[in-house]
């Protein structure tokens, strides 16, 4: 089956990304035709700058990277 991560992508205090995230995953969850993983990217040291991306390839890079998930949203 295939591991598809929903990734809460902003670290900043006050942020709504959290629990927009969660809303989604659950009712990915629900569709049971992948492995739907939450990840929050504050629970990775990532750099502040955007100088990495280029480094993975991307947006779609980091995803792959933290989680080895095929896909990333």
């Amino acid at each position: 089956m295939i591991k598809i991560g929903i990734i809460a992508g902003s670290t900043r205090p006050g942020r709504n990304g959290e629990a927009v995230s969660r809303r989604v995953h659950d009712h990915a969850v629900r569709r049971g035709d992948a492995h739907y993983e939450l990840v929050d990217l504050k629970d990775y040291d990532l750099p502040h700058l955007f100088v990495q991306l280029a480094r993975v390839g991307g947006a779609q890079g980091v995803g792959e990277e933290l989680l080895g998930v095929e896909r990333a949203l």
